[in-house]
């Protein structure tokens, strides 16, 4: 009964662990293709680089 107990608490943290990493990765997807897309837009327009930089 114990290896059982344990073998689901392992499971559950193990389930917590993949639930946290797959959020950490999509957020930093979603902030990649944000920085990805200003770069595309600040080399078509320098200035939007600058307004977005406070200058």
């Amino acid at each position: 009964m114990a290896l059982y107990v344990n073998t689901n608490v392992w499971y559950i943290n193990a389930q917590r662990n993949l639930s946290s990493e797959t959020s950490a990765l999509t957020k930093n997807n979603i902030i990649q293709q944000a920085y990805l897309a200003v770069l595309a837009q600040a080399s078509q327009r320098p200035t939007i680089a600058l307004s977005l930089s406070g200058q």
